[in-house]
């Protein structure tokens, strides 16, 4: 009887301790977050720590997510206590959102990114930026210093042939470990070390802590890629470096983890009036001007001022060989009309290709005041 009565004695406690592990829905803290100021202006690669506040301590201990819209504008790192380290990559305006987990409360700020001053302006390119004057004299006038790895024949995009290939050792994009191993053995060492200076490792990457800036000159060594691109789709995720855009973004990822502060500059092509089978004018300036939109990316764009139309010009039928006689050049008519006048892109490029074969002058004097006007546009 003793016994009986201990047990139900006990029974309370057994209840108790049984209850102590039953689950029990608890509902969070609801509240409301505050900013002291709703908008930060920030140059590119610098930071500033932001702190809400929260209506109640107990609110303030919910789990919160920061975001940032878009995150290539500027990046977001939570910190303790429900801080938040705001930096600055690329020039535009990003929402930074701080939200519950579950997402039942939310409030932001607004960042606007500016670019640092740019002093210093690394310059990549074809043989036309490689020899005419505009990179450094437009620079120069406006009180910049300009660095030139541009490189005749050179592109971005990898190429799939090793040799009888004008192109070969000549890309961008390519590592110099990726260029040792297809061409050493085939080339000399001069060559060899020619081709290395042409990865984006040298031409780049080492100028990195120099530039504030880099305008991409390129386009006409790539026109079979990007006519390839713009014919098929253009798709911006792509990250096929044998592709005009999987060359680009490879590249921007390379210099952007790097360096996210520095400021890109799409350099444009001297017209937009050629077909493929010409020049590829056209489809180089529209692929220019579709990346300067989908990144966000100033654009020079220089087809607009140059003037040239291909239009066939008057009284131009003797005008190549009168320019042979006169600077011991050997160039033949490029495109002629039935009475054998030439295109207004031969008379600014003598050779049918580079402005700077005009011997004159003119046309160098040209571009360097529409590069000086266009750049000075781009950087500020």
């Amino acid at each position: 009887m003793k016994k009986l009565s201990l047990l139900f004695l006990l029974i309370p406690f057994i209840l108790n301790s049984c209850r102590k592990n039953e689950t029990v829905a608890v509902q969070e803290e609801s509240g409301t977050i505050t900013f002291n100021q709703t908008s930060y202006q920030l140059k590119a690669g610098d930071s500033v720590v932001i702190k809400p506040q929260f209506s109640t301590p107990a609110f303030a201990r919910r789990k919160f997510v920061w975001s940032a819209n878009p995150a290539n504008v500027a990046s977001v790192k939570a910190g303790a206590d429900n801080t938040c380290i705001i930096t600055g990559l690329t020039a535009g305006t990003a929402d930074i959102k701080i939200e519950t987990e579950d997402k039942s409360v939310s409030a932001g700020v607004k960042v606007s990114v500016a670019y640092l001053p740019v002093k210093t302006v690394l310059w990549v390119g074809t043989s036309i930026p490689q020899w005419c004057t505009y990179p450094v004299n437009a620079c120069n006038n406006l009180g910049l210093k300009c660095i030139n790895t541009s490189i005749s024949s050179s592109g971005i995009c990898l190429n799939v042939g090793v040799l009888n290939n004008v192109r070969d050792g000549l890309d961008l994009c390519e590592t110099i470990d990726e260029k040792k191993a297809r061409y050493q053995g085939k080339v000399s060492a001069s060559v060899l070390e020619a081709y290395y200076n042409g990865s984006y490792e040298r031409a780049i990457l080492q100028y990195l802590s120099q530039a504030d800036a880099i305008v991409f000159d390129h386009g006409f060594n790539d026109a079979f890629q990007i006519n390839r691109d713009i014919t098929s789709g253009t798709d911006w995720n792509n990250t096929d470096r044998s592709t005009y855009i999987g060359a680009f973004n490879y590249l921007m990822k390379e210099i952007l983890k790097r360096k996210p502060s520095i400021k890109i500059i799409i350099g444009g092509y001297l017209e937009n009036q050629s077909d493929y089978q010409v020049r590829a004018g056209k489809v180089i300036c529209q692929m220019q001007q579709a990346m300067s939109s989908h990144y966000n990316y100033a654009l020079l764009d220089v087809w607009n001022y140059t003037g040239i139309k291909y239009n066939f010009v008057p009284n131009t039928s003797n005008y190549i060989k009168d320019f042979n006689s006169r600077y011991g050049t050997a160039y033949t008519n490029f495109i002629t009309d039935a009475s054998g006048n030439i295109t207004d892109f031969q008379v600014f490029c003598p050779d049918g290709i580079h402005p700077f074969s005009d011997l004159s002058g003119n046309s160098d004097r040209k571009l360097d005041a529409i590069y000086a006007d266009l750049l000075k546009k781009a950087i500020n």
